[in-house]
């Protein structure tokens, strides 16, 4: 029934997220500038898909600060990847389009989030 589903959704958290660039910190907005309290979610934006689908590339996003933020948002809240973006999803086809490549770009995901001890993963396809 729909009172049922909707005291379903109505237990289920709400998500409060925001994207943190990797070049906010260059621009001088680093990860402890950050008001963390109107969130419980951040996402790193944005690592980006490659032709190897055994690899994703933080390119363009500051690499040496992905570590930094972690540390920072796991103190207040979610810290996820955001993979895409404006152009770095140019390869999710390729990477998804056969079989293998599929799960060889999921284990590559799984990697990832696993090196940077992430909490999640937003796809800007």
């Amino acid at each position: 029934s729909l009172t049922l589903l909707s005291s379903t959704f109505a237990s289920k958290p709400e998500v409060a997220g925001a994207w943190y660039t990797g070049w906010h910190a260059t621009e001088g907005y680093p990860p402890s500038g950050v008001n963390w309290d109107k969130y419980n979610t951040m996402y790193y934006s944005f690592a980006i898909t490659t032709s190897d689908v055994n690899s994703i590339s933080l390119e363009g996003s500051n690499d040496w600060l992905l570590p930094a933020f972690e540390s920072e948002a796991h103190t207040h809240v979610k810290a996820h990847i955001s993979i895409g973006g404006w152009d770095g999803g140019i390869y999710f086809s390729s990477n998804v389009a056969t079989a293998e490549n599929h799960t060889a770009f999921v284990n590559t995901v799984i990697d990832f989030v696993k090196q940077y001890d992430l909490d999640g993963v937003n796809f800007e396809y």
